[in-house]
């Protein structure tokens, strides 16, 4: 039987019920009644993963009633576990296509199927946590908790990287994608998203890795933006957070209360700095009556936080056409502006030839620099360029996701 699943790499094999009901025959031809139930459990289990990978959900929730026929005292918490969790989340995304009571019957199978989850969780530790609060994480989400959402998904994370298994780690990392990419945090989808192909990979599950690179093309298109050779290429993450949630969790708190606009700048900025090590930061706004893409009167420095300073300047509202080319690097705000692309160089005097001839840079043998465009609803709204020059320290990809999401709980404060 393995085998022949094993031999299942296409799309419309892994879901075709006939596959399945073809399989369940055999089985029972080649079983001993005593053993046919436990066997079957694991036909239809493995086809309530499948249907659910590829989100057939009406064919995943068939397969759970068919799990259901299976379950007896003999079955073990492991094998239960494993059911219960797909079983959950296949009904979390029915939940969202549905309303009122029908909407709350499915709310409470799940918390159910939780409730077991947890009190198993008890009494082997580890064993059902990371499940556990990947689908608290659908739950926060589906509620619009969004904040607690993320905290969750991050958990969900960190934890089935020590205790999951490999499939388990690319669909807690799909989940989160998709969850970032619905809150327009496309730095964080792709992060993820390539996170699940390459874990996927990994598991040899060939037809899930084709199903990503079908669903997101533009993500996997050799021309995508993550491949340029500004921003550098980067590793799915492996055995670590990717970044400090607790910072940005603490920030939201010192953020939230916060209703006047040159305060709420201030913190964030000094929040920022802390947060990345830079040396020097600066907010770039444009002016609400302009939407130039290239730099000219519209663009306006509205912060300056240095490190070894504690007042933030603000609202001063310079124009960067103002400035000598020698005193701001124009080139890498002009490139944000214009690609909607961050920027991160590590060494940016010497070995990078886009922005080499940068008259501010050539002037300050400038390090490392970091420029990062502030979309919100696929609208540049502003820019955040951090430089900081000291030697063997450099920006990266840590910072550029700490500093979106202070960004994003400044945004949806």
């Amino acid at each position: 039987m393995m085998q022949k699943l094993g031999n299942l790499n296409q799309k419309s094999d892994w879901i075709n019920a006939s596959v399945w009901k073809d399989i369940e025959q055999e089985m029972l031809l080649l079983l001993n009644p005593v053993d046919s139930s436990s066997t079957l459990f694991d036909v239809h289990c493995f086809q309530l993963i499948l249907c659910y990978l590829f989100r057939d959900y009406e064919s995943a929730l068939q397969a759970a009633e068919l799990v259901g026929n299976y379950i007896d005292d003999s079955l073990s918490i492991f094998n239960r576990g494993e059911y219960l969790f797909y079983y959950s989340l296949t009904l979390v995304a029915q939940a969202e296509t549905l309303s009122g009571s029908k909407r709350d019957a499915i709310l409470e199978k799940i918390r159910t199927n939780q409730g077991l989850m947890s009190s198993w969780n008890h009494h082997i530790y580890g064993s059902f946590k990371h499940r556990y609060i990947l689908v608290e994480a659908e739950l926060e989400r589906l509620s619009n908790q969004i904040l607690s959402a993320l905290q969750k998904y991050e958990q969900a994370v960190s934890e089935v990287i020590t205790n999951g298994a490999i499939h388990e780690i690319a669909i807690a990392y799909e989940l989160a994608a998709e969850f970032y990419r619905k809150q327009n945090l496309e730095r964080f989808f792709v992060i993820y998203i390539k996170a699940a192909h390459g874990t996927y990979s990994r598991w040899e599950a060939t037809a899930k890795v084709k199903d990503i690179k079908y669903r997101y093309p533009d993500i996997f298109s050799p021309a995508n933006w993550w491949k340029s050779s500004i921003s550098q290429s980067r590793e799915y993450p492996s055995n670590a957070k990717i970044f400090n949630l607790g910072h940005v969790l603490q920030a939201d708190q010192t953020l939230s209360g916060e209703t006047f606009l040159a305060s709420l700048l201030a913190k964030t900025m000094k929040i920022i700095i802390e947060n990345t090590d830079a040396e020097i930061g600066y907010l770039i706004l444009p002016c609400d009556h302009k939407s130039s893409q290239e730099i000219s009167q519209e663009w306006m420095i509205e912060a300056i936080a240095e490190m070894d300073i504690d007042e933030v300047t603000v609202l001063r509202s310079i124009p960067l056409n103002t400035l000598s080319d020698k005193s701001f690097p124009k080139s890498i705000i002009n490139y944000v502006a214009r690609t909607y692309e961050y920027v991160l160089l590590n060494n940016a005097y010497n070995d990078h030839q886009n922005f080499r001839d940068d008259e501010y840079i050539k002037s300050h043998h400038s390090r490392s620099i970091l420029g990062i465009p502030l979309i919100r609803q696929k609208r540049l709204i502003g820019i955040l360029y951090m430089e900081k020059n000291r030697q063997n320290d450099s920006f990266g990809y840590a910072q550029i996701e700490v500093v979106s999401l202070l960004y994003f709980q400044v945004a949806i404060g």
